[in-house]
């Protein structure tokens, strides 16, 4: 019997996957014993890269799939926290109501006068806008009033007082402005 790519020698061996004869040049030897020929071991070889390249395609999703839920129960569980912090300090304020402790009057919030605070609100106002709108972010500040926050609170002259940039449709920058030289510390919002 002569080997299947060289008809001059004889063949030592068979293929142990195609059954054609293989010259001792031509044999590939196989880790269980045995001989492959050289299409065979490629075929293997290609066969096992492209199992490798499914598995760690398939772990990646699942890393994906796992991020995806632990964001959902992120979100469930802010929605959840909120009502129960809230209901927590009403319950608080009622109990020091009832028993005629009296707790000082807070400070009525004035937003020229706080611009720190009003940049964390605007940029809360910001994400939860965006939250509603498929992580797209607001043209303008204007489309954050009313809805994401109250006029009572923040009032359009108070927004005035903000740089608003929206970069792209998901990212964005929010900077106060210096009034008079007055001292803001050099503070930049962005996603």
């Amino acid at each position: 019997m002569k080997c299947i790519n060289h008809p001059d020698k004889d063949a030592i061996t068979q293929c142990l996957v195609c059954k054609t004869p293989l010259c001792e040049e031509c044999a590939i030897p196989v880790e269980s014993g045995g001989f492959k020929c050289t299409n065979c071991t490629l075929r293997t070889t290609i066969q096992e890269m492209s199992q490798m390249r499914q598995e760690r395609l398939k772990g990646k999703e699942i890393r994906r799939v796992d991020e995806e839920e632990a964001k959902k129960k992120k979100r469930l569980y802010r929605r959840i926290l909120i009502p129960i912090s809230i209901g927590v300090v009403i319950a608080i304020a009622q109990v020091f109501l009832y028993f005629g402790s009296s707790i000082p009057e807070l400070e009525k919030f004035v937003a020229s006068q706080q611009p720190l605070v009003t940049a964390i609100i605007i940029d809360e106002a910001i994400r939860d806008y965006a939250e509603d709108h498929g992580g797209t972010f607001p043209q303008s500040l204007g489309e954050v009033l009313g809805r994401y926050i109250s006029p009572d609170v923040i009032t359009p002259r108070d927004l005035e007082d903000f740089h608003y940039k929206r970069i792209s449709p998901r990212s964005y920058e929010l900077r106060p402005k210096k009034v008079d030289d007055e001292m803001i510390e050099d503070l930049t919002f962005t996603e």
